[in-house]
């Protein structure tokens, strides 16, 4: 089966702290990145949080640096962050919210921050994925005992 080529989505839904944003996918991946551009002080973390829904707001995923211990300190008041993961979803539109805070302060929530797309595909090698109920594909074996 030939891949899609990864769909791609530029500068959706400026904030104060985020101008630019891309976001792309391939049928098992997602890729989301951006640079916080406003001046944030450079001697304390940032807590990170992405949020990816359907369209109606049903969570799927949350993504959070805390989850992973992993540290993001600004340097010069600007950073670059990446988020690349591994997925599961049907083709469609699944909205992208993200959430920056420093300390107890919150400094950015943007519930739309941009869409990511995942390019039409035929999971299971079924013919009409439509027929799919769900949002979420995963492996799976049926066996007749």
């Amino acid at each position: 089966m030939n891949l899609p080529s990864p769909s791609n989505q530029e500068n959706v839904n400026e904030s104060d702290f985020i101008r630019s944003l891309t976001v792309s996918s391939t049928e098992k991946t997602g890729r989301i990145e951006f640079p916080i551009e406003q001046s944030i002080p450079s001697d304390s973390e940032i807590d990170l949080g992405i949020n990816i829904s359907t369209q109606d707001g049903a969570p799927l995923y949350h993504f959070s640096n805390r989850f992973i211990d992993k540290s993001l300190v600004p340097e010069n008041g600007a950073l670059q962050l990446e988020l690349t993961f591994n997925h599961q979803l049907k083709a469609g539109n699944y909205n992208v919210a993200i959430y920056i805070g420093q300390g107890e302060q919150q400094l950015l929530w943007n519930e739309n921050a941009a869409t990511l797309t995942i390019a039409p595909f035929a999971p299971y090698g079924f013919h009409n994925p439509d027929a799919i109920q769900a949002s979420i594909i995963t492996d799976f074996d049926i066996n007749q005992l």
